[in-house]
């Protein structure tokens, strides 16, 4: 009797870790210009001062871990009602899609990271099978036959004029294996059980554009598709949105 009681009081024990190790959390991510947070068709002002504005800023986050402070990497797992949950894909749309939803243990964690993009064998999937609203469907637009899957895209209006025109347009698809990046962040992200927490993280846009020595010129580079031409320049802003992130 006294081992059929212990083994019920330890079954009953472990249950409760379990449940107590699945926590609902949130990751949100914010798009900052000058300290001020920015959506679709406001108003930012480059590092030069030339206005400009964004009409689509779409990028792949894939590959989601967090650091515990024992020093152990954890996946997140993200809801079934993130649809790449499955795939660990999670397509960042501004002013649509800027949360990621999910679980983890009951923690306190250190370190975020994930890959800005898709890896070899994400990037190999065919979109054609999934359904729309998936991140890697066809109808998200981010898929091209020639180049694969565009991990980040920016288009916009540019206003020469600085008289609020917004007269010339800029268009960024940046994709394929040399521009994948992956993202370390520290961070300091308690978990607690009965609790659905929110870890807030940035996009800098400011920090497109310059990293604070060498500076992108928006007029003269002002589009780019990932093709040879101009590639040092692509990889360079690649590189300036990787750190954009804080």
């Amino acid at each position: 009797i006294n081992i059929l009681f212990l083994f019920i009081l330890l079954l009953n024990i472990a249950c409760k870790k379990e449940k107590l190790e699945s926590q609902a959390s949130t990751i949100k991510i914010s798009t900052y210009s000058e300290g001020k947070e920015i959506g679709i068709n406001e108003a930012i002002s480059l590092y030069s001062g030339i206005p400009y504005k964004i009409t689509i800023l779409k990028y792949y986050i894939s590959n989601i871990r967090l650091v515990n402070h024992q020093g152990e990497e954890i996946s997140f797992k993200m809801d079934k009602e993130n649809l790449g949950a499955d795939l660990g894909v999670f397509l960042f749309d501004l002013g649509k899609n800027e949360k990621i939803t999910g679980s983890l243990p009951e923690n306190h964690y250190t370190k975020l990271k994930f890959d800005l993009g898709l890896n070899t064998a994400l990037n190999n999937i065919d979109p054609n099978p999934f359904s729309a609203l998936h991140p890697l469907s066809r109808d998200q637009d981010m898929f091209w036959d020639m180049l694969k899957y565009r991990f980040v895209v920016m288009e916009g209006l540019i206003d020469t004029t600085k008289m609020n025109l917004y007269n010339f347009p800029f268009s960024y698809h940046l994709g394929g294996e040399e521009f994948l990046r992956n993202i370390v962040l520290n961070i300091d992200w308690n978990i607690k059980s009965s609790e659905n927490s929110t870890l807030p993280f940035r996009f800098d846009l400011d920090k497109i554009f310059t990293d604070g020595t060498d500076n992108i010129d928006i007029l003269t580079f002002f589009s780019y598709h990932s093709i040879d031409d101009q590639k040092e320049i692509g990889l360079k802003m690649m590189d300036n949105i990787s750190n954009s992130f804080e």
